[in-house]
């Protein structure tokens, strides 16, 4: 083992308790909870496949102020008290497999955006009061939210009103008119 490299204490010890990300030299805090999970996704992965042990045992690239797995225990706290639902937790695992975060270019793109936002927002809130997350990050505000949110109508025709195709009732005539009245 290098010199220069931090010895840490063991995950679950009082003395591990106590150690904060300040007291580490070296640590690099994630920059916005995007990164934090997507790192936690590459665990989980490297684990499915049969690689957990040699990630947790090998020398990290970067040291990070904590395990993969506090990822995943702070997002399941927070559906345990209920601020994030399985809605969100499908979303979030669909998405951080594909290994990018959802795009607005459909309706589904935008509500799947918005729970991931959400998600996100609950997310880096609670890693940040843990020092997991850097101080500098801040939850997107509505307005930018709303920003992202919104879809240009331009590449989505279906959503203008203007260009929906007119509905026909049993006898041809189009919903809304009376059957055998001609509009004048």
């Amino acid at each position: 083992m290098p010199q220069s490299a931090a010895v840490l204490p063991h995950f679950g010890s009082p003395a591990a308790r106590r150690l904060t990300t300040r007291d580490i030299a070296g640590v690099v805090l994630f920059d916005t909870p995007e990164d934090a999970w997507f790192w936690h996704i590459a665990w989980r992965k490297a684990l499915n496949d049969g690689g957990g042990g040699r990630w947790r045992f090998a020398p990290a690239r970067v040291p990070r102020p904590c395990e993969p797995v506090e990822v995943g225990v702070v997002l399941r706290r927070l559906h345990s008290r209920r601020l994030i639902f399985r809605e969100h937790l499908a979303v979030l695992r669909r998405y951080g497999m594909r290994g990018r975060a959802p795009v607005a270019d459909s309706p589904r793109g935008c509500r799947e955006l918005a729970l991931w936002l959400e998600a996100m927002n609950c997310l880096g809130v609670a890693l940040q009061s843990k020092g997991i997350i850097d101080w500098m990050w801040r939850p997107v505000s509505a307005p930018e939210r709303a920003r992202m949110l919104s879809v240009p109508t331009g590449r989505i025709r279906s959503w203008r009103a203007a260009d929906a195709v007119p509905r026909r009732g049993a006898f041809g005539a189009e919903l809304g008119e009376k059957a055998g009245v001609v509009a004048g």
